[in-house]
């Protein structure tokens, strides 16, 4: 039995993520196209690639989209606030007039950011919506217009909600200021061991996009990621740097108020936001991703982090 070969365009293809999940269609013998603001195609590349930058205010290459089956909208801006809203929404909706009727599925990889800053209990696709800082809110605006152009009967749609995405040749900036504290036996936990982190590594992320494109009756949002404790996380780094996981304690009242004073020096480690990341309880549920299409986060993430800070991909600094 021969596989069907699929059409497959992905924007942010050279990205993190976009290069894996590319890898992983042209593995399954899939046509694949990206679109880059540097479009970089060499001689017997399998990839076609076209030039385009969602801020610009121009129309997408209809070349890109056109007869194709999968559509990945990896594409974001997740650091300049000046350009966010330019790429995050303004973007969508360039792609979406473009991908129209040309596009069997749009699949969008947005953000549990969505949901805003949640800290305790467990969360699925139907919680509220209240992101807060403007990545997260533009993120919320493009599923929104993704959505609603679905709805229209544009193309059909599914959105993938991870959580911290970690991964080989990633270099998180919160694994590595805790990789840090605790190669340098400088890490106290804070509250109490119910703290929860909530991590899904790229490999997994990239099996969910792959999974919601190839189910036609997939549609809608979907969360991925691992929920696991600080505990097993800080033991698993301990044990990469050959240190004993540490077992100093300050309860959560006196932490609070460490942070919420000492936290407005500069340079202070300890923020009132960082020690309420730090002290969640909350996790997001990823069951409505396996029921739909057999997909969980299944990388584990205690000896995976062993994994890469043994090969030095969260090594702490010098």
């Amino acid at each position: 039995e021969t596989s069907v070969v699929m059409i497959i365009a992905i924007t942010g293809g050279s990205g993190f993520i976009g290069r894996q999940l590319a890898a992983r269609h042209l593995e399954r013998g899939d046509d694949v196209r990206v679109l880059s603001r540097q479009a970089r195609e060499k001689a017997n590349d399998p990839i076609r690639w076209f030039r385009g930058d969602l801020a610009v205010d121009q129309p997408i290459d209809l070349a890109f989209v056109a007869d194709v089956d999968v559509l990945y909208h990896l594409a974001a801006e997740l650091f300049d606030e000046s350009t966010m809203r330019a790429t995050n929404v303004e973007g969508v909706e360039r792609l979406i007039a473009g991908a129209r009727g040309r596009v069997g599925k749009l699949v969008q990889l947005s953000s549990v950011g969505v949901y805003g800053p949640v800290r305790s209990g467990d969360v699925t696709e139907a919680a509220a919506k209240r992101p807060v800082g403007r990545y997260e809110v533009s993120k919320w605006d493009a599923e929104c217009l993704v959505a609603e152009a679905a709805a229209n009967g544009a193309f059909d749609c599914a959105v993938l909600r991870p959580t911290k995405i970690y991964g080989p040749g990633m270099r998180p900036i919160d694994l590595k200021f805790l990789s840090t504290l605790i190669a340098r036996r400088r890490f106290v936990h804070l509250g109490g061991n119910d703290t929860t982190v909530n991590y899904v590594h790229a490999a997994d992320v990239v099996s969910g996009l792959v999974a919601l494109g190839d189910e036609p009756t997939a549609s809608g949002p979907f969360n991925i990621g691992e929920p696991s404790t600080m505990s097993v996380l800080v033991s698993a780094i301990a044990r990469a740097h050959d240190v004993p996981p540490p077992t100093k304690r300050i309860p959560r009242p006196v932490g609070r108020f460490v942070a919420a004073t000492a936290g407005r020096i500069p340079r202070f480690p300890l923020t009132l936001q960082r020690f309420e990341a730090m002290n969640s309880t909350v996790r997001y549920l990823s069951d409505h991703l396996e029921r739909t299409v057999g997909v969980r986060a299944s990388m584990n993430l205690e000896s995976e982090i062993h994994h890469l800070i043994r090969n030095d991909l969260f090594a702490p600094a010098a």
